[in-house]
């Protein structure tokens, strides 16, 4: 994935792998090398996600230390 000039790259993340049956649920995007830099994150749902006994679900995207250091919680619950 790194390249040696500035890149953007689009990760996604299905339904299948936010539908696990707990209370948390951490799913690893990628490994950035070293001297990497995130510029920004933009999350965006594409299907409003439902489920039985849902009464609301979040994403954020961060660190194993810091769990929302690049984006905070997002309301995939939402219309979309």
């Amino acid at each position: 994935m790194p390249t040696a000039i500035p890149t953007w790259v689009k990760l996604q993340v299905t339904y299948a792998q936010l539908a696990a049956a707990a209370l948390t649920n951490t799913i690893e995007l990628f490994s950035l090398v070293a001297g990497g830099v995130i510029h920004a994150i933009n999350l965006k749902t594409t299907t409003l996600f439902t489920g039985t006994g849902i009464t609301g679900y979040t994403v954020s995207v961060g660190t194993a230390a810091d769990l929302t250091r690049y984006a905070s919680a997002f309301d995939v619950k939402q219309a979309v």
